[in-house]
């Protein structure tokens, strides 16, 4: 006897019972499919929001310390007078006086001429004096383009390491650009990126 023959064997009330029990199996199924797919949707939106705080947080942290630097090089750069930039020796002397821009700064500064050519920096041992820094964005936007702006990594003209660097216009009573001041990161040496890379989220999420 097949299933089909031993379903019709049986009594009404059986078959009733069974239709029942299936309708009632199936319910159970369908609601725990749907509990299972809900509470997975939530805790992915949780996650996804707690991602996006944090994340919200670095960006924040890295946009106040970028903010912080680009200020101190302002504030140095007013006090940088076209007679200091047409005698290297008053120049450097200058920038020697600023360690504390060490603090911020762990591949040095360097001041140019507007052509771009460094007259003064720190460290000396880097070599910068007399190299013609132009050709970096960052610089030419300074002294061209008369704006602050922060570079993209790159490798260093003089420090051969991956870096970036901030440079700002240095600018006389009148407010003519003749100069720049720019700070620079080496990337491959501890910096303040460190404190906000190390966070990271789960076991793997950086």
């Amino acid at each position: 006897m097949n299933r089909d023959e031993t379903f019709k064997s049986l009594t009404p009330s059986k078959k009733l019972s069974l239709l029942t029990m299936a309708i009632f199996v199936f319910a159970i199924w369908s609601l725990t499919f749907y509990a299972n797919w809900s509470l997975r949707e939530e805790i992915e939106q949780q996650i996804s929001q707690q991602v996006f705080s944090t994340v919200s947080l670095a960006a924040k942290e890295l946009n106040n310390a970028l903010n912080e630097r680009l200020k101190a090089l302002e504030q140095v750069a007013k006090r940088i007078t076209p007679a200091m930039l047409s005698n290297a020796a008053a120049s450097q002397k200058f920038i020697e006086d600023r360690p504390v821009l060490y603090n911020m700064f762990n591949a040095g500064f360097y001041v140019t001429g507007i052509d771009g050519t460094a007259v003064a920096t720190l460290p000396l041992s880097l070599g910068r004096v007399g190299i013609n820094y132009m050709d970096q964005h960052h610089v030419a936007a300074a002294l061209m383009e008369e704006k602050s702006t922060i570079s993209k990594p790159r490798i260093g003209k003089m420090l051969k390491q991956p870096a970036f660097g901030i440079a700002v216009p240095i600018r006389d009573q009148l407010g003519v650009v003749n100069g720049a001041f720019v700070g620079v990161i080496d990337l491959s040496k501890p910096n303040f990126l460190d404190e906000i890379t190390v966070d990271r989220y789960g076991k793997s999420g950086g």
